[in-house]
């Protein structure tokens, strides 16, 4: 399951709620893989927090790379994979993103959005990513809050479901 996202929108921390949610809620088999090599200390994060809930970890550095784990963790419950960040603006990267997406033959997608965003902003990023066939949103940072009306409008408009909201920094709770 590849999470995917603008920049800092908070989708390694997602994506370590996710993946505690499903080993220690749900005793699931669970893999993480970090294709994160631009934001400095990605996979170290991911890493720590890997070692930690004592769950696989893999880094891959292309594509290709994504074929041969998905042999090697064929039977696990779920794999979360990591994305780098992407400025909506920037189709080259974008491109990239959609070629590594492409090669993890994911049943599911999901984009990662901050509610704290403008409006504008929310639907650039969804216009971007949508070169990406993704169908679920994942909106981060409820708690900073007060109105959620938005969330409804934004998956309305663009025919998309909600598939988690974050609220906080607690790891597994605050999904």
């Amino acid at each position: 399951v590849p999470i995917i996202g603008p920049t800092g929108v908070g989708k390694t921390t997602t994506i370590a709620k996710l993946a505690a949610l499903y080993k220690y809620n749900y005793d699931r088999k669970v893999v993480l893989i970090s294709a994160d090599t631009y934001r400095i200390a990605a996979m170290e994060q991911l890493r720590a927090f890997a070692k930690i809930a004592d769950i696989p970890f893999e880094p891959i550095y292309n594509p290709n790379e994504l074929i041969d784990k998905a042999k090697k963790f064929k039977n696990a419950d779920l794999v979360l994979i990591d994305t780098p960040g992407i400025n909506p603006k920037n189709m080259k990267r974008m491109i990239q993103l959609k070629d590594l997406i492409r090669f993890s033959h994911a049943d599911e997608i999901h984009l990662v959005l901050n509610i704290t965003y403008k409006n504008e902003m929310l639907r650039e990023a969804i216009k971007s990513f949508g070169i990406i066939p993704f169908k679920n949103i994942i909106f981060t940072k409820m708690d900073e809050i007060n109105n959620y009306g938005d969330i409804l409008n934004i998956c309305n408009e663009f025919d998309k479901s909600i598939s988690y909201l974050t609220f906080g920094q607690n790891i597994p709770e605050d999904i």
